[in-house]
């Protein structure tokens, strides 16, 4: 019988398999290259079938078959139930993958191109298809499986080991890079439930099988609402088109038309086109989206016909932006061609074995159509097969379309660079040469990317979830395709499988929380690791999809080390800890991001006059590990975080007059004011190593970019430094700003990478923005100043067209700048329409503004400089009072990334959500700090791969690829700027300012100090180069004299105090003992310390080690004249050995004598004693207190009270007043009896309630300042001995379980 009869059949399996075909108006646009569609004739055999399916198409017209012969069944029979193949067991209306061998007659009844039933069905004429099906890519769906096992440390090879169905390769095919696959495993209740990997099995199996060909994935038949999902399943999904909305057009009599899931018609096509393969083909960063020119929005993003640059309805569940200024099409999509124009068969349906990887089933290339720089098209695969639908006529190569019929010429890569030819290019044969041989085609000329960095799954152990292979549902619900970060702008580069340069995009890269059964937080944004020990944060190369005529421009590569994996001041993701300075040091926080003014400060570390910190992260996790800080004139310390509870100092340097900090792989730069750049070797951690120093004007700070160091060098205005050595610095380039006051003080540092621009009519056109690095400097009175810095020695200033806040011109008579950040952001569209939703480059500065009453308040400005030529403010936000620095970070709160700006100042931490840049929010402030400094965010750098030593941080998923090596990387951004076209023919180098004094000075500086002293100055010409007869010659002091720089930068000496001032909160005295608990010294525990007991606690205040000796470095932070031993000169020196009796290079406690003026203040009264605080030595003695003031020096400024920050009447009761009168008696806080004694103001052993709001409004008014540093006697409010869960946040008990610390 023919096909004719049994067609009627056909069209009812047809409309149960369901499936997806994408079309452009919803389902009604024709089939590009569909065949003409004729009716089914009747057959003898199919008499019955046709009773009911009159008119229906004929699906096989090319061959003769029956209805029976593919679908089963009795064509004779008249009833139904006899007619069709009845289903053995009740039919599943859910997404489970059935068994291999389920019910095979009913499943060919349904679908005779269910890959189960396909051989014994279709296999007498198409038997090597199906076996090649049957271990391709698309039927085992192998290579969508492997990254995420290798990633999370599941497996120790980068091979696929996993499929729908177990496989074996097929014996006597030669070429299969695995022998076998298996089923995934299911999730293993038994594993350590802590680690990532044990849960990542259950997503696999609950999220990650529907997208291969043994099932027709979610758009089941009756499904509403999955327009462009609508696809069959075997075969079916490709030759087998559906309407986007999945309802039928057939004229068979019984198709059903109002519900979805049903084929366009009983019709099969031979090449399917774009619209079918995308039915899959559009998760994440789709190829399927790329060359059509969408794009996923990011979460939160609206889409819809009243958002522009999105689509106007719902494809696969979604909107999609749909921008030609942000995601042009693919050319070969905008001239028409489809996906199997370039995909061959093989490529597509397998050719026989069995594959890990993508680029191993892959078998065009785009030198297959275009041909070489040297050679023109052959024509033919990279495995030799001869592409039949390409051709040569009148000496040019063309395509005819596999799905349209339609002609193309194809441009031959030696034409484009022949001067003679119609093609040709001039710009084109520049970059087009053996130079470039190793780079894929799409590395230059793919237009554009989206790229997810970081994705976050979510697991609930609550409640359950359908297994897909299984059927069951098992405790777990898997919620997954959670975006972290999305760019379109970015562009990242490595060597592929064949060591060629090609793009790289995020991989699976997926991050997770887990909450158990009870609802506790097992795991929190935890990061995978592979079995090599690397973070599986990973990225790999890709085939963009998104190529366009004009390429990327030459800086992108040679002038980007972000492009190389080397990372970017983007897409860190903020962690759980921030660690804030305020007037009494430094205190580490437990970051609360869904509320932050409600994080919850842990401890502190006394240290007073922070200037700036660096964090020093673990590369795995991002948690902090130790904390460089600089204290102001002072030097630089080393502090221990690894157990966020107790910080602990682990080294000290004395510098000159530090400021700015910058962290790169093994070295910390500090921008040392007059003192220079210091380069500190940190890679024992927590250990400083001066290894080198660059004498400067005056450092204010410094930003890395390698190989570059950027410098804010006060009236010096920008430098740029080469950092490949660190052990030997270099400035290569610089610039003059002219802005007055101090300077440049801050900066920040980005790269602009090109993006796609549209011509008058809104349309993609041939031409690019401009590529460029981004400089933004602060000065202080200026404000912030753009320049560019492409070229590191020429650098030039960029003026903006519009002269409002965010230009240069920025400049007001009553107020300062101090800080300045650069990042990206997008900002998403409105709901109720106007503005697209878009990826914009902002500057954030602070501007504080004194008042005519002399109050100070401070505001953060906004600024978009996508286009730094045309600034344009973009917001303005009042953000308290004085204030100095600002931190930018981002943190994940699922579904949505949030932006936060902190602003230290007066008034606390001010927080502000950024996440709208043009409508920031004013949060608050963060518990309990009410003073700012400084504050820095732990954070893990999503897109660096590689540190700036070239220690790989991050590993890769596939064999054979890589990221670049550091010396590779250095080699392509030394190419000359000629040769790139980034430099003019009349290019000035920029000299940075007191270049000749630089080389001279740093010859001479042999100690490192930043300054020259004794014999050092006698090489550069003596006393007359010391203008200000200190004995020191600064570097500005030395280019003056050279007539090399007419400015001036101070070095300050240790002023000299008023006597009282000194022991104010304040004061110097106040500054180095605030740390020290007195009561340690007391011998004779009388509450009071005699001399020697005041002269231990002062030699262990300086004793910032332990070790019992003080070295120069320590003793070079005793207030007084001691403080300019850090200068390095005779005088201090000098004072040193008088001290250091013994000779040994450090004083110990017997050769350490405390001042007399120091005494005197100790002992204000003059009774031979220091007296402490009576309320605490009331407590321990168990007696009244003495009505005597405390003489020991102290930076607070309120009333100590031991209780947590925040603490209200009812939190204390909650903890301490057992009986719940309202009142605390001694006995309930018997384990508290410091805290009762705080509490107890008028000693009637009885807290009562006025008491306890006292003690509430005292901790509003002081926060922090009024409680204890340690974190355990901060936090345990009972007194056990321990802090329960119950005595903390959620947030802080997560944090410190993680961390092993509870």
């Amino acid at each position: 019988m023919s096909l004719r009869a049994a067609a009627p059949i056909v069209a009812l399996l047809a409309s149960i398999v369901g499936g997806a075909f994408a079309s452009g108006d919803r389902g009604a646009a024709p089939i590009p290259g569909a065949p003409v569609v004729v009716a089914a004739p009747v057959s003898a055999d199919s008499e019955g079938c046709m009773k009911c399916h009159e008119g229906i198409e004929d699906m096989h017209p090319g061959f003769p078959l029956s209805c029976v012969e593919c679908h089963g069944g009795d064509g004779d029979a008249r009833e139904k139930v006899r007619a069709h193949v009845q289903p053995a067991a009740p039919v599943l209306t859910n997404e489970r993958v059935l068994p291999e061998n389920h019910d095979p007659a009913y499943l060919r009844f349904v679908n005779p191109m269910d890959l189960r039933v396909a051989e014994r069905v279709c296999g007498d004429c198409h038997g090597e298809l199906i076996d090649h099906l049957m271990v391709s890519l698309h039927g085992t769906t192998a290579a969508h499986l492997s990254d995420g096992f290798f990633e999370t440390g599941l497996q120790d090879d980068r091979d696929s080991r996993y499929a729908v169905f177990p496989v074996s390769a097929p014996r006597g095919v030669e070429g299969s890079t695995i022998e076998r696959l298996l089923q995934p495993p299911k999730f293993d209740a038994s594993d350590e439930q802590g680690d990532l990997a044990s849960h990542f099995p259950d997503l696999v199996r609950k999220e990650c099988m529907q997208c291969h060909l043994w099932s027709q994935g979610r758009a089941l038949r009756g499904r509403v609402g999955f327009d462009g999902e609508y696809r069959g399943a075997g075969c079916a999904a490709c030759h087998v088109p559906y309407r986007e909305d999945g309802l039928s057009e057939s004229a068979d009599r019984a198709a059903k038309r109002v519900e979805p899931g049903h084929p366009r018609a009983h019709t099969m096509l031979t090449a399917p086109p774009t619209e079918t393969c995308t039915t899959c083909h559009y998760g994440d960063a789709s190829i399927g989206l790329h060359f059509r020119g969408l794009s996923q929005l990011p979460p939160g993003a609206p889409g819809g016909p009243e958002i522009p640059g999105t689509t106007d309805s719902l494809l696969h569940r979604a909107f999609f932006v749909n921008d030609p200024e942000v995601t042009p099409p693919d050319v070969h999509h905008a001239s028409g061609l489809h996906c199997v124009d370039c995909h061959t068969l093989e490529g597509v349906m397998g050719d026989g074995r069995l594959l890990s990887k993508m680029e191993e089933a892959t078998h065009i290339s785009c030198e297959a159509c275009h041909g070489s720089i040297e050679e023109r098209a052959t024509m033919r695969t990279e495995r030799g097969t001869r592409l039949k639908h390409l051709f040569e006529r009148d000496g040019e190569v063309w395509m005819r379309s596999k799905v349209t019929g339609e002609e193309h010429r194809i441009k031959q890569a030696v034409n484009v660079i022949d001067i003679g030819h119609e093609d040709y290019n001039p710009e084109a044969q520049l970059a087009m040469t053996s130079a470039h041989g190793n780079v894929a085609c799409y590395t230059c000329h793919g237009g554009w990317n989206v790229n997810f960095l970081g994705f976050h799954f979510y697991r609930n152990e609550a409640l359950s979830q359908l297994d897909l292979l299984s059927g069951q549902r098992t405790p777990g619900r898997v919620t997954t395709q959670e975006k972290v970060f999305t760019t379109w702008k970015s562009f990242y580069a490595g060597l592929d499988e064949r060591g060629r340069v090609a793009p790289y995009l995020t991989g699976f890269s997926t991050m997770g929380t887990v909450d158990d059964a009870e609802g506790k937080r097992i795991l929190d944004q935890e990061f995978p690791v592979t079995s090599n020990g690397l973070s599986g944060l990973t990225m790999i190369h890709h085939q963009l999809h998104s190529t366009r005529p004009t390429a990327r421009s030459c800086a992108e590569c040679h002038r980007a080390s972000e492009t190389w994996g080397m990372g970017s001041n983007n897409f860190q993701l903020g962690r759980q800890v921030v660690v804030a300075a305020d007037r009494r040091g430094l205190e580490v926080v437990g970051f609360d991001r869904e509320n932050p003014q409600q994080s919850a400060p842990l401890g502190r570390f006394v240290l007073p006059d922070i200037v700036d910190m660096e964090l020093a992260t673990d590369p795995l996790h991002g948690h902090v590990q130790h904390v460089y800080v600089s204290e102001g004139k002072r030097g630089i310390h080393a502090i221990d975080l690894r157990d966020p509870r107790s910080p602990r100092r682990t080294d000290f340097h004395m510098t000159v007059s530090p400021r700015g900090l910058a962290l790169a792989g093994t070295h910390l730069w500090v921008a040392d004011g007059v003192g220079g750049v210091k380069v500190f070797d940190v890679s024992e951690p927590g250990e400083l190593e001066l290894v080198a120093a660059l004498p400067t004007i005056d450092a204010h700070d410094i930003e890395i970019r390698w190989p570059y160091a950027y410098v804010a060098d006060g009236p010096g205005g920008l430098i740029v430094v080469d950092v490949r050595l660190p052990v030997k610095p270099r400035v290569i380039g610089g610039l003059a700003l002219d802005g007055g006051g101090a300077g440049a003080v801050d900066l920040d540092v980005m790269f602009q990478f090109s993006r796609p621009m549209v011509d008058e009519e809104g349309q993609p056109s041939d031409e690019r923005t401009p590529a460029r690095r981004l400089v933004a400097v602060c000065d202080e009175e200026a404000g912030p100043i753009l320049i560019d810095a492409t070229e590191p020695a020429h650098l030039e200033l960029i003026e903006s067209a519009r002269r409002r806040p965010g230009a240069a011109e920025r400049r007001r008579d009553n107020a300062v700048y101090h800080s300045v950040v650069l990042r990206s952001h997008v900002d998403l569209a409105s709901p109720q329409g106007g503005d697209r939703t878009r990826e914009r480059d902002y500057m954030y500065f602070v501007e504080e503004r004194t008042q005519n009453n002399g109050q100070q308040d401070s505001f953060l400005r906004v600024v978009d400089v996508t286009d730094p030529e045309s600034q344009e403010q973009a917001s303005i936000t009042p953000s308290g009072g004085a204030s100095d620095l600002l931190e930018i970070g981002e943190w994940y709160t699922p579904p949505f990334l949030r932006k936060y700006a902190f602003i230290p100042g007066e008034d606390g931490v001010i927080v502000n959500d950024m996440t709208n840049s043009a409508e920031p929010v004013m949060l608050g402030r963060i518990l309990g700090l009410q003073e700012g400094y400084v504050l820095r965010a732990e954070r893990f750098p999503l897109d660096k791969m590689l540190d700036e030593d070239g220690r790989r941080l991050k590993d890769v998923s596939h064999p054979e690829s890589r990221w670049l090596m550091r010396a590779e990387i250095a080699n392509l951004l030394d190419v000359e700027g000629d040769v790139l076209g980034t430099l003019g023919p009349y290019a000035q180098e920029s000299i940075a300012a007191a270049a000749s004094a630089r080389r001279l000075f740093g010859h001479a500086d042999v100690d490192r100090s930043g300054l020259l002293v004794g014999s050092e100055i006698e090489k550069v010409g003596g006393a007359r180069v010391d203008f200000d007869g200190d004995g020191r010659v600064t570097l500005a002091e030395l280019a003056r004299a050279a007539e090399d720089y007419k400015g001036s930068a101070v070095l300050e000496s240790e002023p000299i105090a008023d006597p009282e001032e000194r022991v104010s909160p304040d004061g110097d005295l106040s500054r180095l003992l605030d740390g020290i608990d007195p009561f340690d010294f007391e011998r004779k525990k009388d509450g009071q310390l005699d001399r020697k007991e005041a002269e231990r606690a002062v030699f262990a205040a300086l004793d910032l080690d332990g070790s019992k000796r003080l070295d120069l470095h320590e003793l070079s932070r005793h207030p007084g004249p001691l403080r300019e031993l850090r200068f390095g000169d005779r005088a201090g020196l000098a004072r040193f050995e008088a001290l250091d009796r013994s000779g040994g290079g450090s004083i110990g406690p017997r050769e350490f004598t405390l001042r007399d003026e120091d005494w005197r203040l100790l002992d204000r009264d003059d009774d031979g004693f220091c007296q402490l605080d009576p309320t605490r030595f009331a407590s321990r003695r168990a007696r009244e207190v003495v009505s005597r003031d405390t003489e020991w020096p102290s930076r607070r400024r309120g009333p100590r009270l031991d209780l947590p920050p925040g603490s209200s009447v009812e939190s204390i009761c909650e903890g301490l007043d057992a009986d719940g009168d309202g009142q605390l008696t001694k006995r309930e806080c018997r384990r508290r009896p410091l805290l009762f004694a705080q509490l107890d103001v008028d000693r009637s052993s009885i807290v009562e309630p006025d008491e306890l709001e006292r003690a509430e409004a005292v901790l509003l008014r002081w926060g922090v300042e009024s409680g204890p540093d340690d974190f355990f006697t901060r936090w345990d409010l009972d007194g056990s001995g321990r802090v329960d869960e119950d005595e903390v946040s959620s947030v802080v008990w997560t944090l410190l379980e993680r961390r092993g610390r509870r």
